[in-house]
C-alpha cells in the first residue's frame, strides 16, 4: 500500500512539474512572437557602413615620373598618362625638376563610382554621361604640383563604345560631389577619350544628358536611422550613377531604364542590401527592401554593376 502510496505522490509531482515547464515554454514563446512582432511593426535600425566604402573602394596608385621619355605610365584601370616636368609649378609658380610622384585614382564601372560615393551629376544638377572618372595629383617631395597656365596633361581613358560631344568636367571636392562643365581644353575620341586636363584633380569625361521630362524619385523604408542608408540610381543604357540624399532624388529623365542599390548595415552588424530594376516614371515610389547579405556577396553585386 505504501508503495502504491509513493508511486501516485511521484506521479503527480510529475504531472505539476510538466505543467510548471509547460507554462513557461508558453510564455517564452509568447514573449518571442511579441518581440518579433514589434520588431516587425517598428523596422529595422541601419547604421552606418562607411569601413565597407573605405575598404573595398579603388586604391590610389603611386608612380614615380623620372625622365622625359614618352611614357605612357599606364595605371591598372587602363589609364594611360603622357607627362613630363616641364608642364608642373610648384605653389610659387617655379619650375620643378624630376623626380616627381604621381598618384592616381580611376573610377570606370558603376560599382567603383559607388564605392567611391562621386555621382555623375553637374553643378547645376544635370545628369552627365560619363566616360570615367580619374583623379590624377602630382607632387614634388611631398608638396603639391600645378599645371603650368597654357600646358595640360594628356590622359587617354579607355572605353568600349565611346561617344561624340564629350568634354572636360573638373571638381574641386574631394571626393567629388559634382562636377563643373570646361570648355577648355578639347577632348578627342580615337577608339577612346583622349583627354588634356589643365588642372590636377577629379577630372571626368561627360556630356550633359539632354532630353526628356525630368521628374524625381521617392524612396520609402522601414525603421530608423535611415539617414545611414546608402541609395544610389545607376543608369543602365549609359555610364552614370547619382547618390540620393533624403530618400528623395534629385531631377532624373522619365523613361530610362536604372538599378536602384540601397545599401546599410543593421545594429547587429549584418549588411544589407536592395536592388530593383525600374523605368522612370512621373512622380514615382520606390519602396526598400532591405535584405540581409554577406560582405561578399555585396562586393560581388558591385563588381556586376
Amino acid at each position: 500500500m505504501s508503495s502504491v502510496r509513493l508511486q501516485h505522490t511521484n506521479l503527480t509531482t510529475c504531472k505539476r512539474m510538466k505543467n510548471k515547464y509547460g507554462i513557461w515554454i508558453l510564455l517564452i514563446a509568447t514573449l518571442f512572437v511579441a518581440c518579433k512582432s514589434v520588431r516587425k511593426e517598428q523596422g529595422d535600425s541601419f547604421e552606418s557602413m562607411d569601413e565597407f566604402f573605405d575598404a573595398h573602394k579603388q586604391e590610389e596608385q603611386t608612380f614615380v615620373l623620372d625622365s622625359g621619355g614618352t611614357g605612357p605610365i599606364v595605371g591598372k584601370m587602363g589609364s594611360l598618362l603622357y607627362g613630363d616636368s616641364s608642364i608642373f609649378m610648384d605653389a610659387n609658380s617655379n619650375d620643378v625638376s624630376y623626380p616627381i610622384t604621381l598618384k592616381l585614382i580611376e573610377l570606370y564601372t558603376r560599382g567603383d563610382i559607388i564605392l567611391y560615393r562621386t555621382p555623375t551629376i553637374s553643378d547645376n544638377g544635370t545628369v552627365l554621361r560619363s566616360g570615367g572618372e580619374i583623379k590624377l595629383t602630382a607632387f614634388k617631395d611631398s608638396q603639391p604640383l600645378q599645371i603650368k597656365p597654357g600646358k595640360y596633361f594628356r590622359v587617354d581613358m579607355p572605353c568600349s563604345a565611346p561617344e561624340t560631344g564629350m568634354t572636360m568636367f573638373y571638381s574641386s571636392q574631394d571626393p567629388a560631389e559634382n562636377w563643373t562643365y570646361s570648355a577648355d581644353p578639347a577632348l578627342d575620341v580615337v577608339g577612346f577619350y583622349q583627354t588634356r586636363p589643365t588642372k590636377l584633380g577629379w577630372i571626368n569625361c561627360d556630356k550633359l544628358y539632354s532630353g526628356g521630362t525630368n521628374t524625381t524619385i521617392t524612396f520609402t523604408v522601414d525603421g530608423s536611422g535611415t539617414e545611414n542608408i546608402n541609395v544610389f540610381i545607376a543608369f543602365k543604357n549609359f555610364l552614370s550613377v547619382l547618390k540620393v540624399s533624403g530618400l528623395v532624388s534629385t531631377n532624373v529623365p522619365e523613361g530610362e531604364d536604372i538599378t536602384v542599390i540601397a545599401m546599410a548595415k543593421d545594429k547587429g552588424g549584418n549588411y544589407r542590401l536592395h536592388q530593383s530594376n525600374e523605368t522612370i516614371a512621373a512622380g514615382m515610389t520606390v519602396a526598400l527592401d532591405m535584405q540581409e547579405v554577406t560582405e561578399q556577396q555585396l562586393v560581388d553585386f558591385l563588381g556586376g554593376l
